[in-house]
Protein backbone atom coordinates (compact mmCIF):
# COMPACT_ATOMS: atom_id res chain seq x y z
CA UNK A 1 0.00 0.00 0.00
CA UNK A 2 1.41 3.32 -1.06
CA UNK A 3 1.29 6.37 0.73
CA UNK A 4 0.84 9.93 -0.33
CA UNK A 5 3.22 12.85 1.45
CA UNK A 6 -0.28 14.29 2.62
CA UNK A 7 -0.98 11.44 4.61
CA UNK A 8 2.54 11.24 6.08
CA UNK A 9 2.61 15.37 7.00
CA UNK A 10 -0.74 14.67 8.51
CA UNK A 11 0.36 11.33 10.34
CA UNK A 12 3.79 12.95 11.67
CA UNK A 13 1.91 16.22 12.98
CA UNK A 14 -0.75 14.24 14.81
CA UNK A 15 1.89 11.86 15.89
CA UNK A 16 4.05 15.04 17.22
CA UNK A 17 1.16 17.17 18.25
CA UNK A 18 0.23 13.76 20.66
CA UNK A 19 2.84 13.45 21.65
CA UNK A 20 3.93 16.73 22.80
CA UNK A 21 0.40 17.22 24.45
CA UNK A 22 0.65 13.93 26.67
CA UNK A 23 4.12 15.12 27.65
CA UNK A 24 2.94 18.24 28.50
CA UNK A 25 -0.21 16.73 30.75
CA UNK A 26 2.64 15.09 32.42
CA UNK A 27 4.52 17.85 33.16
CA UNK A 28 7.54 16.99 31.24
CA UNK A 29 7.40 20.06 28.80
CA UNK A 30 6.65 23.30 28.40
CA UNK A 31 4.23 25.32 26.24
CA UNK A 32 7.64 26.70 24.15
CA UNK A 33 8.18 22.93 23.06
CA UNK A 34 5.01 23.40 21.18
CA UNK A 35 6.71 24.80 18.06
CA UNK A 36 9.83 22.41 18.33
CA UNK A 37 7.30 19.59 18.07
CA UNK A 38 5.36 20.77 15.41
CA UNK A 39 8.74 22.07 13.64
CA UNK A 40 10.28 18.39 13.71
CA UNK A 41 7.11 16.93 12.43
CA UNK A 42 7.58 19.03 9.66
CA UNK A 43 11.30 17.82 9.13
CA UNK A 44 10.12 14.94 8.92
CA UNK A 45 7.82 15.13 6.76
CA UNK A 46 10.73 16.26 4.54
CA UNK A 47 12.89 13.21 5.49
CA UNK A 48 9.93 11.19 4.66
CA UNK A 49 8.45 12.43 1.43
CA UNK A 50 11.77 12.46 -0.38
CA UNK A 51 13.30 15.19 0.98
CA UNK A 52 10.75 18.02 -0.45
CA UNK A 53 12.11 21.68 0.89
CA UNK A 54 8.80 22.66 1.48
CA UNK A 55 8.55 20.77 4.51
CA UNK A 56 12.32 21.56 5.61
CA UNK A 57 11.78 25.37 5.73
CA UNK A 58 8.75 25.64 7.83
CA UNK A 59 10.32 22.76 9.83
CA UNK A 60 13.22 24.98 10.80
CA UNK A 61 11.54 27.88 10.77
CA UNK A 62 9.00 26.50 13.21
CA UNK A 63 12.50 24.84 15.40
CA UNK A 64 14.06 28.10 15.81
CA UNK A 65 11.46 30.24 17.01
CA UNK A 66 10.68 27.26 19.28
CA UNK A 67 14.41 27.17 20.36
CA UNK A 68 14.41 31.24 20.85
CA UNK A 69 11.41 31.53 22.59
CA UNK A 70 12.12 28.85 25.44
CA UNK A 71 15.59 30.49 25.63
CA UNK A 72 13.99 33.64 25.86
CA UNK A 73 11.38 32.44 28.85
CA UNK A 74 14.34 31.08 30.57
CA UNK A 75 15.88 34.32 31.17
CA UNK A 76 18.84 33.50 28.94
CA UNK A 77 19.42 36.75 26.95
CA UNK A 78 20.20 39.09 29.09
CA UNK A 79 20.38 43.28 27.98
CA UNK A 80 17.60 46.14 27.61
CA UNK A 81 16.46 44.30 24.15
CA UNK A 82 19.41 42.08 23.61
CA UNK A 83 16.61 39.05 22.61
CA UNK A 84 15.11 41.26 19.82
CA UNK A 85 18.66 40.90 17.52
CA UNK A 86 18.79 37.10 18.86
CA UNK A 87 15.36 36.25 17.18
CA UNK A 88 16.26 37.39 13.48
CA UNK A 89 19.65 35.22 14.21
CA UNK A 90 17.75 32.36 14.85
CA UNK A 91 15.93 32.73 12.12
CA UNK A 92 19.05 33.04 10.15
CA UNK A 93 20.27 30.22 11.62
CA UNK A 94 16.97 28.10 10.50
CA UNK A 95 17.99 29.10 6.89
CA UNK A 96 21.48 28.51 7.20
CA UNK A 97 20.47 24.97 8.46
CA UNK A 98 18.15 24.57 5.16
CA UNK A 99 21.25 25.23 2.97
CA UNK A 100 22.63 22.64 5.08
CA UNK A 101 20.63 20.01 5.03
CA UNK A 102 18.66 20.32 1.83
CA UNK A 103 22.43 20.62 -0.07
CA UNK A 104 23.75 17.23 1.30
CA UNK A 105 23.53 14.71 -1.38
CA UNK A 106 22.73 16.54 -4.08
CA UNK A 107 24.90 17.58 -7.05
CA UNK A 108 23.80 21.58 -6.97
CA UNK A 109 23.23 22.97 -3.64
CA UNK A 110 20.19 24.74 -2.83
CA UNK A 111 21.87 28.43 -3.04
CA UNK A 112 18.49 30.10 -2.47
CA UNK A 113 18.36 29.82 1.31
CA UNK A 114 21.57 31.38 2.07
CA UNK A 115 20.32 34.89 1.21
CA UNK A 116 17.68 35.36 3.81
CA UNK A 117 19.90 33.71 6.41
CA UNK A 118 22.78 36.38 5.44
CA UNK A 119 19.58 39.15 5.01
CA UNK A 120 18.39 38.02 8.41
CA UNK A 121 21.62 37.26 10.07
CA UNK A 122 22.93 40.88 9.37
CA UNK A 123 19.44 42.77 10.52
CA UNK A 124 19.72 40.50 13.80
CA UNK A 125 23.38 41.53 14.40
CA UNK A 126 22.50 45.53 13.45
CA UNK A 127 19.65 45.11 16.25
CA UNK A 128 21.98 43.45 18.95
CA UNK A 129 24.02 46.49 18.05
CA UNK A 130 21.21 49.17 18.56
CA UNK A 131 21.43 47.50 21.79
CA UNK A 132 24.80 47.44 23.13
CA UNK A 133 26.82 50.05 21.43
CA UNK A 134 26.15 53.49 22.74
CA UNK A 135 24.03 56.36 21.54
CA UNK A 136 27.62 58.22 20.81
CA UNK A 137 28.42 55.54 18.41
CA UNK A 138 25.62 55.56 16.50
CA UNK A 139 25.22 59.41 16.67
CA UNK A 140 28.84 59.52 14.98
CA UNK A 141 27.80 56.57 12.70
CA UNK A 142 24.75 58.37 11.66
CA UNK A 143 27.08 61.10 10.47
CA UNK A 144 29.53 59.23 8.84
CA UNK A 145 27.38 56.55 6.77
CA UNK A 146 28.05 58.55 3.94
CA UNK A 147 31.68 57.75 3.60
CA UNK A 148 30.54 53.88 3.27
CA UNK A 149 29.21 54.92 0.29
CA UNK A 150 32.05 57.01 -1.11
CA UNK A 151 34.38 54.14 -0.80
CA UNK A 152 32.11 51.84 -2.45
CA UNK A 153 32.01 53.79 -5.42
CA UNK A 154 35.91 54.54 -5.61
CA UNK A 155 36.26 50.91 -5.41
CA UNK A 156 33.69 50.39 -8.47
CA UNK A 157 36.02 53.10 -10.39
CA UNK A 158 39.43 51.30 -9.45
CA UNK A 159 38.33 48.06 -10.24
CA UNK A 160 39.67 46.15 -13.23
CA UNK A 161 36.68 45.73 -15.49
CA UNK A 162 36.56 41.80 -16.58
Amino acid sequence: MQRNSGQIVIGLILLFLGGFFLLNNLGFLRGEAFLVFLGLAFVGAYVLTGRQVGFLVPGAVLVAIGLFSGLEQSRFFSGRQAGGGWFFIFLALAFAAVFVVDSLGRQAPTTWALFPAAGLGLFGLFVLGVDVLPRSVWRMSATWWPAILILIGVLFLVRPRR
